[in-house]
C-alpha cells in the first residue's frame, strides 16, 4: 500500500473574503493540518466568538466572522482566474465531507474516522456543532469523477443525521477551523468507489412533454432570467431564492438547462450576492431543496407555451 506524503500534496489557500477568487498561495497537507491543531492566537479568538455566536443561536454574527476573519481552502483542487467548474486546473486527492448541527459532534468524529479507513483526518467544525472529514481518494480526472466519489460515500453516509451533502459542489470553500484533538490516519486507504448522482431528479406523475426543439437561446434566457433576480436581491433573500429556484427546478425538469449547471449556476450567485455572505452555507442549502422541489412541476419558457 502507498502512503500519501502529507509534504507533497498541496492545495491553494484563500483570503477570508469568499468572494474574492484569486489564491493568496499554496500549502501543503502537512501545513493545513497542523494549522487546524495549532492556529495563531488571532484565529483562536475569532473560533471562540463563533462558538459564542452558535451557542446563542446568533447565526448572522456567526456567519460574518467566519466570512470576515477565517481563512479558506480548496482541498479538491486548483484554481485558476476565478472559482468555477471552468476555472479548475488541476485536481487532488482529496474530497471533503461535512456534518451539520451534531448535538455529539466529539463522539461522532472518533466513530467516523474509526470506521472509514479512507479518512486522512476529522476534525471539529469552528462552531463546534459540526465535524469534518477529509477522505483520501484516486486524483480524479473531472469533475464527474470526483461527483462520483463523492456520491459512493454519501450513500454510506447519509443515514447518519447531520450529513451535509453540499460538497457535491468541488468547489465549495472550506474555512479553516481549530480542534486540538483533531484526528489523523497516515497510511488511508483510497477510497474509490463510485455511485450515482445524489438528489436525483424525481419523477414527474402527470402528463407532460418535453419540448422538442430546446436550444442553446432558451437556455440562456433561463440563465439571464435566474441571474438577474439573484443579483438584484439585496433583502429578504428566503423567500426570493424560494420563488426563483423552484422556478428554476421546473426548467431543468422541462430539460433547458441540466440539473448540475443549474446547482453550479445557483451556488455561484449566492457566493457573489453581497446580502447572502451572512450565511452562503445556509442559502445554498435552501436552493437545493426548491431546485429538487421544483423538479416535480416542469416549467416551459412563454415561446414553448404558445406553441
Amino acid at each position: 500500500m502507498s502512503y500519501l506524503d502529507f509534504d507533497k500534496v498541496t492545495f491553494q489557500y484563500f483570503p477570508s473574503a469568499v468572494w474574492k477568487p484569486d489564491a493568496l498561495g499554496f500549502l501543503t497537507l502537512r501545513q493545513f493540518l497542523e494549522s487546524h491543531k495549532n492556529p495563531k492566537k488571532e484565529i483562536v479568538e475569532v473560533f471562540e466568538k463563533i462558538k459564542k455566536a452558535a451557542a446563542e443561536g446568533d447565526l448572522e454574527t456567526k456567519d460574518r466572522l467566519k466570512q470576515n476573519f477565517l481563512y479558506y481552502f480548496l482541498p479538491s483542487c486548483i484554481m485558476q482566474g476565478g472559482r468555477k467548474h471552468e476555472n479548475i486546473v488541476e485536481y487532488r486527492p482529496l474530497m471533503l465531507v461535512e456534518f451539520d448541527k451534531i448535538e455529539y459532534p466529539e463522539e461522532l468524529k472518533q466513530f467516523l474516522f474509526d470506521r472509514i479507513k479512507s479518512c486522512i483526518a476529522a476534525w471539529l467544525s469552528p462552531s463546534r456543532k459540526g465535524i469534518k472529514l477529509l477522505i483520501r481518494i484516486p486524483t480524479p480526472k473531472s469533475i464527474e469523477e470526483y461527483k462520483e466519489y463523492f456520491c459512493a460515500m454519501a450513500y454510506h453516509l447519509d443515514k447518519y443525521l447531520g450529513f451535509d451533502g453540499v460538497n457535491f459542489n468541488i468547489c465549495l470553500p472550506l474555512f479553516i477551523s481549530y480542534d486540538e484533538n483533531i484526528l489523523i490516519r497516515k497510511d488511508a486507504v483510497e477510497w474509490n468507489k463510485r455511485g450515482g448522482k445524489i438528489n436525483a431528479f424525481k419523477v414527474h406523475e402527470g402528463e407532460f412533454s418535453a419540448p422538442e426543439d430546446i436550444n442553446e437561446e432558451d437556455r440562456q434566457e433561463v440563465i439571464n432570467t435566474v441571474t438577474f433576480v439573484i443579483n438584484k436581491i439585496e433583502d429578504g433573500a428566503h423567500p426570493k431564492l424560494v420563488s426563483m429556484c423552484s422556478a428554476l427546478g421546473g426548467f431543468v425538469g422541462s430539460g433547458y438547462i441540466s440539473y448540475d449547471d443549474a446547482i453550479a449556476l445557483i451556488d455561484e450567485l449566492i457566493e457573489n450576492n453581497a446580502y447572502m455572505q451572512k450565511n452562503v452555507r445556509g442559502y445554498q442549502k435552501t436552493a437545493r431543496e426548491m431546485v429538487n422541489r421544483g423538479l416535480k412541476s416542469p416549467l416551459l419558457l412563454r415561446r414553448h407555451e404558445e406553441q
